[in-house]
């Protein structure tokens, strides 16, 4: 072979390696877009369960007549007694989305006066309850 084609052989490797490496390159970079979409869903469920679990507590101290306290990562206790104290659970949940954070805070129940006759009285109604199948009845 003479040091022409020699040339043009080692021209046209060069290319096929440059295309081959781009698209290695195209496809690495499609499968990071794709991880980080996935972490940044994975994040903002969390953070809606971590929502939907502090409303259902926040319902459930207004029917038992106790406070919330919601205690954020970083250590401040806020007394959850309106919709507009959630505020602060809505402060942790875009932190965490954004990253910032890597853990959620804490719920803690803080009775009141009438708390403890409230889950009485509800535990009293429960006994109370029965259910009937009526495919045994038959």
């Amino acid at each position: 072979m003479d040091a022409e084609v020699k040339r043009k052989l080692r021209n046209i490797i060069f290319i096929y390696l440059f295309f081959i490496l781009a698209g290695i390159l195209i496809l690495g970079v499609q499968k990071l877009k794709a991880y980080i979409e996935q972490v940044k869903f994975d994040r903002e469920q969390k953070a809606y369960n971590f929502r939907s679990e502090g409303f259902l507590r926040y319902r459930l101290s207004k029917f038992v007549c106790a406070k919330l306290e919601f205690t954020n990562h970083k250590g401040e206790v806020f007394i959850i007694e309106d919709d507009n104290d959630m505020k602060s659970i809505d402060t942790e949940e875009e932190e965490y989305i954004a990253g910032k954070t890597d853990k959620f805070g804490s719920y803690r129940f803080i009775e009141g006066e009438y708390t403890q006759e409230r889950i009485k009285n509800f535990n009293d109604n429960m006994k109370h309850i029965r259910l009937w199948n009526y495919a045994e009845e038959e």
